[in-house]
C-alpha cells in the first residue's frame, strides 16, 4: 500500500504509538504541580518550607520537568530509518521525508507542553496572586528550556552518525552529550542576557530570543541529518 503523504502518516503513527504515555505523563505532571501550587497557600506548609523553595517548586521546577520530559520520551522512542521501514513495510518513506517527519514530530510534541505549564501557573496565581510577580522569570527560564530541548534534539539526531556513537547504539549516551552541550550554551545565554536585558521587565522578550536561537540550531541540524542519512545505513 502506498501513502500519498508519508510525513503525515509518520506523524499519525507517532501520535498513535506515543499518545498514551505522553498523556499519562502530562496528567501526572499536571496533578503534581497543581497540588503543589495549592499546597503553597497552606500555612502549615509555608511554615516548614522557605519562600524561595516554594517559589522554585511552583514556578521553576515545572518549567524543567513539563517542558523537558515529553521531548526526552519522544527522543528515546524515535526509531532510525531502518527500524522504521522494517516496522512499516507497507508505508514507504524516503530518508529526506523521514528526517523531516522526525524533526516535525519532535517539534510539535515539545510545543504541546505549553498549555500544561500555563495551567499550572494560572492555578498558582489564582491560589495566591502574589505568585504573579515570579511568572516573568518563569517565562525566562522556559525560553532557556525550549532552547535546551530543541538544540538537544538537533544535536542528538546529528551526533548519532558519529562512528563511535553509531557503533555503541547507546541512545542515552548521545542524549546525555546533546543535553550537556545544549544546557551549557543555554546557561551561558541566560548569563549574557541578564546583562543585556532589563529583567524581569523584559523577560518575555529575552525568552523568545533564547528559544529562537535553539530553534535555529534545530532547523540547521535537519538538512545536515538528512544528508548524513543518505550516506548511512542506519
Amino acid at each position: 500500500m502506498t501513502t500519498k503523504n508519508p510525513i503525515k502518516n509518520y506523524l499519525v503513527q507517532s501520535v498513535s504509538t506515543n499518545g498514551k504515555i505522553v498523556l499519562l505523563a502530562w496528567f501526572v505532571l499536571l496533578v503534581v504541580w497543581v497540588a503543589v501550587a495549592i499546597m503553597r497557600t497552606i500555612p502549615a506548609v509555608t511554615d516548614i518550607i522557605s519562600e524561595r523553595m516554594l517559589r522554585e517548586f511552583v514556578v521553576d521546577f515545572p518549567v524543567k520537568f513539563i517542558i523537558a520530559l515529553i521531548p526526552y520520551i519522544i527522543l528515546m522512542k524515535t526509531k532510525s530509518y531502518v527500524e522504521w521501514t522494517e516496522a512499516n513495510p507497507d508505508t514507504p518513506i524516503t530518508k529526506k521525508d523521514f528526517t523531516t517527519a522526525t524533526y516535525l514530530n519532535y517539534f510539535l510534541f515539545s510545543l504541546a507542553s505549553m498549555p500544561v505549564l500555563a495551567v499550572v501557573w494560572v492555578v498558582a496565581v489564582l491560589a495566591d496572586p502574589y505568585m504573579l510577580e515570579y511568572i516573568p522569570m518563569g517565562i525566562y527560564n522556559a525560553g532557556a528550556m525550549f532552547f535546551v530541548v530543541w538544540a538537544m534534539a538537533g544535536l542528538n539526531c546529528t551526533m548519532q552518525f558519529i562512528p563511535y556513537l553509531q557503533k555503541t547504539k547507546e541512545k542515552k549516551l548521545t542524549l546525555a552529550i546533546g543535553f550537556i552541550i545544549s544546557f551549557a550554551i543555554a546557561f551561558g545565554l541566560q548569563m549574557l542576557f541578564y546583562r543585556v536585558f532589563e529583567l524581569p521587565r523584559m523577560a518575555a522578550v529575552a525568552a523568545i530570543i533564547i528559544a529562537a536561537i535553539g530553534l535555529v540550531v534545530f532547523l540547521i541540524c535537519r538538512p545536515i541529518t538528512a544528508r548524513l542519512y543518505e550516506k548511512s545505513d542506519l
